[in-house]
């Protein structure tokens, strides 16, 4: 198992509160090529740990795709769920940052363990600090944020959109729960399309066909007969 982390930008205003995120990924054992088709994954990992030291500029605001366990002062340990050989694990942290003075600081001593499937053994990995430079600089703004943390934050929000509009169907709101699945979707398929991506794209259709079959799951016979005609 080995896990990178890579911020939407590693410099932000030194004046100002900036907000920005952390995408934390974890990934099993056997990757790529060398893996033969057919074969079937393996849980090796029953729960998978993240715990976070932050540094004085740092505030976490909100986590995707994770569960926070604990939250005491600036320490948060965040819980990942379970791990398999072939299998990858996505974390955002959305984070907000400054103001502090000019320079290179680190921001987050990051530490993470597993407990092993079959052993029950838990593993746990050495700390890993986090820098971040603020900078006074007036090109900050023009600074596109990494794509891969962009794409990660959009996929792991969708869950959460879906559980909100699941609730305003449940409430009879709608018109409101379709709205906010289809705005969605052409969120999705709009990033797709820029980026010639088939997950967006994925998502894009999950979301248009779950829009449907809510629409028609919640509503009275009569309502989704009219809406079908």
């Amino acid at each position: 198992m080995n896990s990178d982390f890579t911020w939407s930008t590693n410099r932000v205003a030194a004046g100002g509160v900036t907000q920005i995120f952390l995408l934390v990924e974890w990934r099993g054992g056997i990757q790529g090529p060398s893996r033969h088709k057919g074969m079937k994954s393996h849980q090796i990992a029953e729960h998978v740990q993240l715990d976070l030291q932050l540094e004085e500029p740092i505030q976490l605001t909100n986590v995707y795709g994770g569960i926070l366990d604990s939250r005491m002062g600036q320490h948060i340990t965040v819980s990942i769920g379970p791990l398999s050989d072939n299998g990858t694990k996505q974390v955002v942290l959305e984070l907000l940052a400054g103001p502090y003075r000019s320079g290179i600081y680190p921001v987050i001593t990051s530490g993470w363990s597993y407990r092993d499937r079959d052993t029950l053994q838990v593993t746990n990995f050495p700390s890993y600090t986090l820098q971040l430079q603020f900078s006074n600089h007036t090109d900050l703004r023009s600074r596109k944020p990494d794509e891969r943390v962009e794409k990660a934050l959009r996929l792991l929000q969708n869950p959460l959109i879906l559980d909100e509009a699941e609730q305003l169907f449940k409430q009879g709101d709608l018109e409101a729960g379709e709205s906010m699945l289809r705005r969605r979707a052409d969120e999705m398929m709009l990033c797709a399309l820029r980026a010639d991506d088939e997950d967006y794209l994925k998502e894009a259709e999950t979301l248009y066909r779950l829009s449907t079959l809510y629409f028609g799951t919640f509503s009275p016979i009569d309502t989704y007969k009219r809406k079908i005609e």
